[in-house]
């Protein structure tokens, strides 16, 4: 109760009263897309699993319409490109990725719980579906080996500091192993800026902020294309180019 008054504070101080109506417009826009799909992908405390708060972030489904809005920030070869949601949790973001036309969705996450409340999530809206081809694989994220037919890489807010490293190494290894069209929809960049800078086979193709009235500030998204090229010139932690 705290956290939400603290909240609405901060909505208030920063976009005036007229903030409680964002706020009452954003919720009812997610419950309604839940009951719609007659799904549940709410919050879910990462601290009951005991992870570490040094690598993972707190758990939080992606807004449905910032969700849509990255979507049509990127272009998809229909029933070629694979989805891949690293940190998969309820299944909020694969389900939304199979309403698109791709040749396959991933979702990966490392909490048997989440897992199943995934699967069961999926399983409710299959017939509903473009893409039927969805696999939700329970592995640690960060030493997951990625695919070599994923093409689009997902993330929001998942880890960070070496959790983050590991993850774009394996797309740098995977690149250098097949080099491919490559695309990173990241959303909620905020804690990551200097990080991304560090990876010079990275080129950002767009970004955009989401606003809504649960983050006050916004929710920064941006859009990265791969160079394979410079992904295998790449030497030591930081992805500099030779």
């Amino acid at each position: 109760m705290s956290s939400l008054c603290g909240k609405i504070v901060e909505l208030v101080r920063l976009r005036g009263v007229a903030g409680i109506g964002d706020l009452l417009v954003h919720a009812c826009a997610e419950f309604y897309n839940e009951w719609r799909l007659g799904i549940t992908t709410t919050h879910w405390a990462l601290e009951r699993a005991g992870l570490p708060k040094r690598v993972t972030h707190w758990y939080g489904a992606v807004p449905y319409r910032a969700f849509r809005k990255a979507m049509g920030s990127i272009e998809i070869t229909p029933w070629h490109d694979v989805f891949l949601d690293c940190g998969a949790g309820m299944g909020r973001a694969c389900i939304l990725a199979a309403m698109y036309p791709f040749a396959k969705v991933i979702g990966v996450e490392v909490l048997p719980e989440l897992v199943d409340i995934c699967r069961q999530n999926i399983a409710k809206v299959r017939h509903r579906l473009q893409c039927k081809r969805i696999e939700v694989v329970m592995h640690d994220a960060v030493s997951y080996k990625l695919p070599d037919e994923v093409t689009v890489l997902y993330l929001f807010n998942p880890f960070h500091g070496t959790g983050m490293k590991a993850v774009f190494e394996a797309v740098r290894s995977s690149l250098v192993s097949t080099p491919r069209p490559f695309t990173v929809m990241f959303l909620n960049t905020r804690f990551f800026q200097e990080e991304l800078r560090q990876y010079s086979w990275l080129t950002r193709v767009n970004a955009f902020t989401f606003s809504f009235a649960s983050a006050p500030r916004g929710l920064d998204c941006v859009i990265l294309k791969a160079d394979p090229d410079r992904a295998a010139s790449v030497t030591g932690d930081n992805g500099s180019v030779q």
